[in-house]
């Protein structure tokens, strides 16, 4: 499980001049919502119209917040619309004129219409289970109590990438994306009845997952447990082999300067570090997010707090260890990103520098 660290470097105060790049804005915004930048939650006051968004800020809402905002970097430009009980990280670089613009969505649903596209320039949505990608129209995705992702296209085409298989989200054609294990179906829709097709399939699903709660329950609760392991391990060799130099980078950073010096040296022992951090950290993110969604079983008393995860380990316990671990897990993944954005900045935008670490990329399914 996730060991309480609170080193001083984490309370280090981001005042990044040298990162100010806004990449988008916030546009409209209602309830409760929260943005985290460089390792801290932005403060209330400045979640207002006209924020402007910037690389690796994680964006959620609460069960009645919403928000929209625009993006424009990197040859996309595109409106998007979180819907409430939603998350999601931006990943993408003000550094590169073309590039694969990416979402990370970790919960919740999206909206969202490409206004233009440049180049060889296209946008991603990531989940663990597909990857989304579109160069042109307007499509949603909504993902179900039980981790399934539904894909619908208004305008335009969105590719579904499951693992080595690739789907077509279409007017009329909608790809539903289930977790276990990882499979597509397309369904054909009336092209006027969409939003009613998703709300009726969410409202199914919602049905369905009390059938199969305890099935569900114990594969997203291993993969946790599994992934929080491997993270642990990534966390303490960065904490052997990396935290002096991201304290010298956090400093660069806050009062904007840079050495050259040593650069390609400290980039590659950065990104050997940040790689399977970055992997890791996300995949933890969204499976956290899922269990916490479906605690709302426990609570109408669909799943009982005496079942077991594992031998002798009941749901009441897995519940009350995963309580204690998000607050330091939170701050880890704030952290990592930081790190990312830091690491962008030295490099042009690319992570990993492909010179640095040969075979892989920020398009790599190893991040997904």
């Amino acid at each position: 499980m996730l060991r309480v660290i609170l080193p001083a470097l984490m309370t280090i105060v981001a005042v990044s001049g040298l990162f100010a790049v806004s990449l988008g804005r916030v546009t409209a915004l209602e309830g409760e919502l929260s943005v985290t930048r460089a390792g801290k939650l932005l403060e209330a006051a400045r979640l207002k119209e006209g924020l402007e968004l910037e690389t690796d800020d994680l964006l959620a809402t609460g069960t009645l917040g919403r928000l929209e905002f625009t993006i424009n970097a990197g040859g996309v430009a595109a409106t998007c619309k979180l819907g409430s009980d939603s998350s999601l990280a931006l990943d993408l670089s003000s550094l590169k004129k073309e590039q694969t613009t990416a979402l990370e969505l970790i919960g919740g649903s999206l909206t969202l219409k490409l206004t233009s596209v440049s180049g060889n320039s296209h946008l991603e949505i990531r989940t663990t289970e597909a990857i989304f990608s579109s160069r042109a129209g307007a499509f949603s995705l909504v993902c179900s109590l039980g981790g399934e992702w539904a894909v619908s296209a208004s305008t335009g085409k969105v590719q579904c990438q499951v693992g080595n298989l690739a789907y077509q989200a279409e007017p009329g054609v909608v790809v539903v994306v289930s977790p276990n294990p990882p499979e597509a179906r397309s369904f054909l829709v009336n092209v006027n009845t969409i939003e009613s097709w998703n709300q009726s399939w969410t409202t199914a699903m919602a049905s369905d997952i009390r059938n199969r709660a305890l099935a569900s329950f114990r594969f997203f609760a291993s993969r946790y447990l599994q992934t929080s392991g491997q993270f642990q391990r990534a966390w303490n060799r960065w904490e052997r082999e990396g935290r002096d130099l991201w304290g010298l980078w956090a400093l660069q950073d806050t009062t904007g300067t840079q050495s050259s010096a040593s650069l390609v040296v400290e980039t590659k022992t950065m990104a050997g570090l940040l790689v399977p951090l970055r992997r890791l950290g996300t995949s933890l993110e969204r499976d956290s997010f899922r269990l916490s969604q479906l605690r709302t079983l426990v609570q109408q008393g669909v799943l009982s707090e005496g079942l077991e995860v594992s031998e002798g380990y009941t749901l009441k316990e897995f519940y009350r260890q995963l309580d204690r671990d998000l607050p330091e897990a939170f701050k880890r993944q704030a952290m990592v990103r930081w790190m990312h954005k830091s690491y962008l900045q030295r490099t042009g935008g690319e992570f990993p520098a492909p010179v640095l670490v040969p075979g892989i990329s920020r398009d790599s399914p190893f991040f997904h």
